[in-house]
């Protein structure tokens, strides 16, 4: 007769003893788990301006937002492919968001690289509602081959 209780209560013992272990077994895991996201709020975090080894540039840079932001740029600055797409959206998007940014702009040097003959550089824009970051596209002339501004 105990024998047979025995059996019953058994699988009912394991379970309870399962349940039990069941909380310690995920706070096994949350250490692991904050430990896999510690990466992913780094980078979520501001780059940290670079030292700028070229103000000639980044004074050019600003230079151009702020002529950018007063509706007026010259498209000699840009190539084809870039004045296809800065200037097209300089009245609708770009001038208003500079003009948010104040002029004139505060630029910091986040990266720059360089690919192949084009010079590519990440600024960050000190503006009063968020910064944005401001993608900027070199060729071997000078030109600009893309400028992209994107919230931070």
């Amino acid at each position: 007769m105990r024998s047979s209780i025995s059996r019953r209560l058994y699988p009912l013992a394991a379970a309870a003893l399962l349940v039990g272990a069941l909380p310690a077994c995920s706070l096994a895991r949350q250490p692991a788990t904050a430990a896999q996201a510690a990466p992913a709020l780094a980078s979520a975090r501001p780059a940290k301006p670079i030292p700028d080894e070229e103000p000639a540039v980044t004074q050019e840079v600003a230079e151009l937002l702020d002529q950018l932001a007063g509706g007026r740029a010259p498209g000699s600055r840009f190539t084809e492919k870039g004045a296809a797409t800065v200037l097209a959206e300089m009245d609708q998007n770009l001038a208003p968001r500079l003009r948010e940014c104040g002029i004139p702009v505060t630029l910091e040097l986040l990266a720059r690289t360089v690919d192949g003959e084009d010079r590519q550089y990440r600024y960050r824009l000190r503006c009063r509602a968020q910064p944005l970051l401001l993608d900027i596209v070199y060729n071997k002339a000078a030109r600009v081959n893309r400028l992209q501004l994107l919230p931070e």
